[in-house]
Order: structure tokens, then C-alpha cells, then sequence
């Protein structure tokens, strides 16, 4: 549990960053909370190495209440993945480019992430949202289709699918499977 790792070494600046994402994903907790947790992992970032540090100021920067600017949690991501760091600047890159709507970059990106980590379906949706707003429909039905087919308990591949559906005018079948999804 990340609190207990944070109350046995309170200078655990990784910690309280996967805390703040922990706690900003769960919901139900405060802006002030969560920017406390992150701003706390901020302070703690100047004795660790480039690559720890632009890790804790990249989620600093695109997520926290206080500190978010775009541009630079771009720049620390960019960063992050020349130092090889993969697992977490790959996905939050992509989406900031997304959030930019430069969904060319964002396609590439996930795509080359996925092909590091295959088996995370949150990177595949990603890729077929991006893959929407670009009018690759028909892609983006594939890839959804696969992750239904990969991860069946996961329902965020229906999900894609309501939205390529939607997308293309198919109001009938958006209805029909938002009445099936609804029971």
C-alpha cells in the first residue's frame, strides 16, 4: 500500500507520485489532497537522478491542480522517453498530444508504447479513441474489437465502439447497445 510506504520512508518521492496518481484516478479525493501528495513528491525530486525526477515533475505538470502546464509536462515527457523511459512517458505523452490535437503524434506514440507493453488494454483504447478523431474508423473498430477480444471483462472496448458508432451516424446501433449496456 502506498500510504504505508510513505509513513515507513516519508522521503520516498516515488511514493507520494504514485499516491497523487493513485489518488487522482480513484476520484472522491480533493484537488488540495491530491496536490499536496504531488507537490510533496515535487519536493522531494532534487536528490534523485534525471530520469526519477522529470518521472515525479512530468505528473506534476500535466496533472496537478496547482502546477499543471502542458508545455512542460510535454518537455518532461519528451525527456523521459529520451532517457529510455518507457512505462510512463509513452501513454501520458501520447494523451497530452492528443489533449493538443496533434493525433498524428499521438497514434505513432501509442502505437510504439503498446508494442513495448501489449498486454495494457487502457493503451489500445487509447490508440482507437485517437484513431476516431482522425476518421480511422475502421481502424479504430479493429482495435477495438481486439481488445474486446483480448480483454472481455474490460467494457471500455464496447465503449469505443458506441463512439465509432455514433461517429459514423449509426444512432439505431448506439441506442441499441447503450440500452444493452445499460442492462
Amino acid at each position: 500500500d502506498l500510504r504505508q510506504a510513505v509513513a515507513i520512508d516519508s522521503n520516498f518521492a516515488e511514493a507520494w507520485r504514485l499516491l497523487g496518481v493513485a489518488m487522482g484516478n480513484a476520484g472522491g479525493y480533493s484537488p488540495a489532497s491530491v496536490d499536496s501528495t504531488l507537490r510533496r513528491a515535487v519536493a522531494l525530486s532534487g536528490r534523485l537522478g534525471d530520469r526519477e525526477r522529470d518521472r515525479i515533475l512530468a505528473y506534476w505538470y500535466d496533472r496537478s491542480p496547482s502546477g499543471r502546464d502542458r508545455a512542460k509536462a510535454v518537455a518532461a515527457y519528451e525527456r523521459l522517453l529520451a532517457l529510455g523511459d518507457s512505462t510512463v512517458a509513452g501513454n501520458n505523452l501520447a494523451n497530452d498530444y492528443f489533449g493538443r490535437r496533434e493525433y498524428a503524434r499521438a497514434e505513432s506514440l501509442f502505437r510504439a508504447t503498446i508494442a513495448i507493453r501489449p498486454s495494457q488494454a487502457l493503451l489500445q483504447l487509447n490508440l482507437a479513441r485517437t484513431l476516431s478523431f482522425e476518421g480511422k474508423l475502421d481502424v479504430a473498430d479493429l482495435v477495438a474489437d481486439e481488445v474486446i477480444r483480448r480483454f472481455p471483462d474490460n467494457t471500455s472496448g464496447r465503449q469505443v465502439l458506441i463512439v465509432v458508432g455514433y461517429l459514423r451516424g449509426r444512432l439505431d446501433e448506439v441506442t441499441a447497445a447503450l440500452d444493452s449496456a445499460r442492462r
